[in-house]
């Protein structure tokens, strides 16, 4: 079976190579958490992420409950993450 660390160490070789990644499925299936989940444990300190968020606002109280118990993490996550677009949600695709 694979070891959390054997899956977290593949998927920061896969970033390294400034690799774009998109997650799809259905409504309800963890996407977004998936998603936090993976750029939480995978950047390392200070590096950078681009979050293209389409359909609605960034879910930053999400991203407080997963790191809750790591301020030192959330806090560098909150500054190196950059949400795309910032104050809005994607109205139509010529956006």
């Amino acid at each position: 079976m694979l070891q959390e660390s054997e899956f977290f160490e593949g998927m920061r070789k896969l970033f390294t190579y400034n690799n774009i990644f998109s997650v799809a499925g259905e409504s309800g299936t963890g996407k977004t958490t998936l998603a936090l989940y993976l750029v939480g444990n995978c950047l390392k300190e200070g590096e950078q992420c681009i979050w293209i968020q389409a359909s609605e606002h960034f879910p930053i109280k999400r991203l407080d409950h997963l790191f809750e118990n790591h301020p030192k993490r959330l806090d560098s996550l909150k500054e190196n993450i950059f949400v795309i677009p910032k104050n809005h949600v994607i109205a139509n695709y010529q956006e």
